[in-house]
This record gives structure tokens, C-alpha cells and sequence, in this order.
């Protein structure tokens, strides 16, 4: 299986002593840092041309890196890139060379943080299908992301909590802040796995991967877009506006939201009677409606599939 979905991955374990904390500090030109009254050591500016990021607390070890471009340096001699493929056994070889010259038995490493991401190069702008996407599989609504312009990027929840982040967001857009030479309409999608506990060693398991990487394409190919209905001539648009969100939200939600709305005082006792008694007939009544998927869903989901499953081949 090809590995070209991962980049950047985080990693900890512990150190044996002192004589590795200053082997460590004095090979990989650490600098000595003090926040509030704790003492550590982290990578100065030399180490973005390593492609590590290193810091030690106490006798934990912290590494950051982008797993491709530690496989171009370590694997293939080449500069730091994060740009072509390896596979899975390339990557395990990479990192076991990563972590060989930092000295540490990759029996004891465990993965705490890692990205799964595909880019997909779109007919529009990026925009255009960010600002259409609602929510995930599993109804997990995707919110605005605050820190970006509008329509540039949605995720999901992503308080201290969740363990699982999911990112759509316009790649082209973000190279060009950072005057990065990209091409037009890259849609980014990203995957984030944040306070993980996962060994090394079972990470590189040849069942683990490709759950990772089946959750993703349940994850992004099933994200809900708007819906467009159509419908028998003569419809209400009472009836419509009733059957629009019972196919946008599913009927148990919808039902939870007239009871929503009869306790506020939102809706009457009798508007909940009718909705609820139409919710119930739903399969009855779902027979006179169709869904047409927008042009930017159809698209999406075409790209998607298409590029998913070549990157895994």
C-alpha cells in the first residue's frame, strides 16, 4: 500500500538518563529554554532544516516531523520534500532511521498526533464546496473556522476534547498567504488524530493503516451537502419545506426538533400534531420526492473516489 496520505506525525517517549538527554542536546543543537519556573530543551532555528522538531522535558522526549519528508532525507539522500509516494514498509524503514540517529529503540516510541490529508485539484474555486458542506457521517456539524476567512476552511469540533479533528480547507488559498507557489482550486480534506497512545510499533501494522485510511474515505465521501428536492406538481410548500428537512437531518432528529420547538413555544400543539403525523408517514410520503444532488457534490465525489483510491494503490 502506497503511503502518500500521511504527513506530519508527533511522537514521545522517555529517555533512559542524563547521557541521553546531552547526547541528544549536542547532536541535534538543542537550546536550553526556561517558561515560568520549568526548564526544558527544544530545536532552535537549525532544526527546521533538519525536519525535526525536538524537545525534552524532564527525561520525555518529544519529536515532531513530516513523515515524507523524513523519508526523502533518510530513505532516498534527497532534500526535504513532502511531495511523491512510499510505502508503508518504506515509511516504517524511514522512521526506524529517524529514530536510529537520534539514538532512541523504536519499541519504546508511541504515536501521539498524526494527519491523514488528500488534495484534490477542483473545477472552482475552493469556496464553492467548502461553504456547501454541512456535516460529517456521523452528523457532526462543520463549523466556520473563526481564524479564516470566510468559505477558506471548516472543521468540526475541535475544543481540547476531541480526539479527532476533521478539516476541509482551500489549500491554494493558504499557499498564497504564505507566497508559496501553488496551482488554482486545491481543496484540501485532513484528518486530525490529537492525544493518541499508539506504539510505534502497532502503528506500522498492516491491518492498522488500512483501517485509518478506510475511516477516512466513510469520513469524507459520506458528507452531507445541501439537498435539492424535487417534487410532484401540486406539492405544498408546507409539505416541502417538512420533507427538506427530514432528508437534510433524518426523521428521529427532525421529530426531536418539533418537541424542541413545542416546549419554547416556538411552534403550536397543533403544528407539532401535523409535522409529527407526517414525520410518521414519512415512507409513504418520501415516494413523491427526489433528491438531485448539486454539480459541486457530484464533483466532489467523483474527485474523491477517483484520487482515494489511487493514492492507496
Amino acid at each position: 500500500m502506497k503511503w502518500r496520505m500521511f504527513d506530519r506525525m508527533d511522537f514521545k517517549t522517555v529517555l533512559c538518563g542524563e547521557e541521553d538527554i546531552g547526547r541528544i542536546v549536542s547532536a541535534f543543537h538543542l537550546q536550553s529554554c526556561t517558561k515560568g519556573n520549568k526548564s526544558y530543551y527544544e530545536s532552535s532555528e537549525y532544526g527546521k532544516f533538519d525536519g525535526i522538531h525536538l524537545k525534552i522535558e524532564g527525561r520525555t522526549l518529544k519529536v515532531v516531523c513530516s513523515v515524507q519528508k523524513i523519508f526523502s532525507k533518510y530513505a532516498r539522500g534527497n532534500r526535504l520534500d513532502n511531495s511523491g509516494s512510499f510505502t508503508v514498509s518504506e515509511g516504517r524503514a524511514a522512521l526506524n532511521l529517524l529514530f536510529d540517529s537520534i539514538g532512541i529503540d523504536v519499541s519504546h516510541v508511541t504515536v501521539t498526533y498524526f494527519e491523514i490529508g488528500l488534495n484534490m485539484k477542483m473545477s472552482r474555486d475552493p469556496s464553492e464546496y467548502i461553504k456547501r458542506v454541512m456535516s460529517t457521517d456521523d452528523a457532526r456539524e462543520m463549523y466556520s473556522d473563526a481564524d479564516y476567512k470566510k468559505d477558506r476552511q471548516k472543521t468540526t469540533e475541535k475544543d481540547k476534547d476531541k480526539r479527532k479533528v476533521l478539516k476541509i480547507y482551500d489549500k491554494s488559498f493558504e499557499y498564497r498567504q504564505k507566497k508559496k507557489v501553488v496551482g488554482d482550486n486545491i481543496l484540501r480534506l485532513e484528518t486530525v488524530y490529537r492525544r493518541q497512545k499508539v506504539p510505534l510499533r502497532y502503528f506500522f501494522d498492516e491491518a492498522y493503516i488500512p483501517r485509518l485510511t478506510n475511516q477516512f474515505f466513510r469520513d469524507w465521501y459520506n458528507v452531507s451537502f445541501p439537498q435539492t428536492i424535487v417534487c410532484e406538481s401540486g406539492t405544498k410548500s408546507s409539505q416541502i419545506e417538512r420533507a427538506q428537512r427530514i432528508m437534510t437531518v433524518g426523521r428521529d432528529k427532525y421529530m426531536e426538533e418539533n418537541r424542541n420547538n413545542l416546549r419554547e413555544g416556538r411552534i403550536t400543539q397543533k403544528q407539532y400534531r401535523v409535522n409529527r403525523e407526517y414525520a410518521q408517514m414519512w415512507d409513504e410520503h418520501k415516494k413523491r420526492f427526489k433528491i438531485v444532488p448539486s454539480i459541486e457534490e457530484t464533483e466532489y465525489k467523483n474527485q474523491f473516489k477517483k484520487l482515494f483510491f489511487r493514492m492507496i494503490k
